[in-house]
């Protein structure tokens, strides 16, 4: 048996930044831009293999495709300025007090309980942490809202890794698939 938990409280204002970090230490994120790439060269593959000889190649098409992933990763900038600016300001202010029972969170005026069951894992990003309590939903919670690692520790002892989580591994699959597909037609093209 673990030794009991004193109650750890926090609170903090989200930031821009906290979305952005959210973003960044989602899952999979480098290897859908790895997935991204490999599209857009496939597509770049597929064009200019079906532009005829002596035909003018199609420049536009293919600066187009080369800028996809450049575009899409400074798209993840935008999604979280939406993001945040979809928040009122009253919703950016977060109180966490976690203790043996779970996590009391306030978000704004809402208040809620979480039991530990019902977080799936946690996260770590550079400047925040993210409470998944599904595959895909999370709460970010600011590691400036709490003493030195306190909040990290509790989750390791309580959450460990999310033993019993659902991961969220169907779209994964879908990417890796889609890294085959394009891998394979680009060798069948050359």
């Amino acid at each position: 048996m673990t030794a009991s938990l004193e109650p750890i409280t926090g609170e903090a204002e989200l930031e821009l930044s906290d979305v952005v970090d959210a973003l960044d230490a989602q899952p999979g994120s480098r290897f859908k831009a790895m997935v991204g790439l490999a599209l857009s060269a496939t597509a770049i593959a597929v064009v200019v293999r079906a532009t005829p000889e002596g035909g003018s190649q199609p420049l536009p098409v293919i600066a187009l495709l080369l800028a996809a992933p450049l575009i899409a990763r400074f798209g993840k900038r935008l999604v979280a300025q939406r993001m945040y600016r979809g928040m009122r300001p009253s919703e950016r202010r977060l109180a966490l007090t976690v203790s043996e029972r779970g996590l009391d969170v306030t978000l704004g005026a809402q208040q809620s309980h979480l039991r530990w069951e019902q977080v799936l894992t946690s996260r770590e990003g550079q400047r925040t942490w993210l409470l998944y309590t599904s595959p895909t939903a999370f709460i970010v919670v600011p590691k400036r809202a709490f003493q030195a690692n306190l909040l990290g520790e509790a989750l390791k002892r309580h959450v460990q890794g999310g033993v019993n989580a659902a991961r969220p591994w169907q779209p994964q699959l879908l990417l890796w698939a889609l890294l085959l597909g394009a891998t394979l037609l680009i060798a069948t093209l050359l």
